[in-house]
This record gives structure tokens, C-alpha cells and sequence, in this order.
């Protein structure tokens, strides 16, 4: 599978080869979108971005406080699911109340939902130890 973003390309060419020596992964040809990819914050966008990306390996993405919007500056990927036809994922999105990107997550499940995408979300009453980023 030929992938052009090299932390994309990364993790098909290094990381899930290594991981596949240590545990019993299903074959993503056989089974399109047998996995699933998660992460926090910054973390959080890649994983969606990695899940809209790669469906066919990717099909499930888990994002905690994603990081959708920085600083008023949209994520590229908004734009994807704006205007790129709709992948066939699931994507869970959560956030704390008091999150420094509480703000915008609900717009953004909303959008994915607007788009066709089976989203769940969840806004929890945390916070992150990173909260004097908001300051």
C-alpha cells in the first residue's frame, strides 16, 4: 500500500510490521478496517486523520480532547471531512468540560455526524493537567 505522509507511511511500514511480530493481528486484506487507533489531544486529531486517511486498515478511531482547533486555526482535517467524500469509520470523540479544546468538540461531532459519520461523544466534567495552555 503506497502512502504518501510520512507518519502515515511510518506507521504502515514500521510500526504495524513490529507490532504484527509480537501479537496475533487479524490481516487488514481480509478484514478492511479491523483496526482501531486512538490518542489524546494532538494525538487525538492524528488519530482521526490516520482513521480518514486509511479506512481500510483503520476503521475505528478514539479521540480525547482532539485537538481539531488550535489557537482559532482549523485543522486541516475539518477541512477532509468538509469536502472529501465520507469514509466508512466509527469514531468515538470525548472531552473534559473544562478541556482546553471543550470548546469545539461538540461543533465537531456535529459536523461529522452532519456528514454521514457514525460518531459518538462525550464531554466528561475533567480537565487536563494542561489547563494553563488556555490561559
Amino acid at each position: 500500500m503506497a502512502v504518501r505522509n510520512p507518519t502515515l507511511g511510518f506507521l504502515m511500514s514500521r510500526v504495524l510490521p513490529l507490532a504484527s511480530q509480537e501479537l496475533k493481528l487479524l490481516d487488514f486484506e481480509k478484514h478492511p478496517g479491523a483496526y482501531g487507533i486512538m490518542g489524546a489531544s494532538m494525538g487525538g486529531l492524528m488519530s482521526v486523520y490516520t482513521a480518514l486517511s486509511l479506512p481500510e486498515v483503520f476503521g475505528k478511531a478514539l479521540s480525547q480532547a482532539g485537538a481539531f482547533e488550535v489557537w482559532e486555526h482549523e485543522a486541516s482535517l475539518v477541512q477532509m471531512v468538509r469536502h472529501f467524500p465520507k469514509r466508512k469509520i466509527k469514531l468515538w470523540l470525548d472531552c473534559g468540560a473544562m478541556d482546553f479544546f471543550a470548546g469545539g468538540q461538540p461543533g465537531h461531532a456535529a459536523l461529522l455526524q452532519e456528514k454521514g459519520y457514525a460518531v459518538t461523544y462525550r464531554e466528561n466534567g475533567g480537565a487536563p493537567q494542561l489547563q494553563h495552555l488556555a490561559r
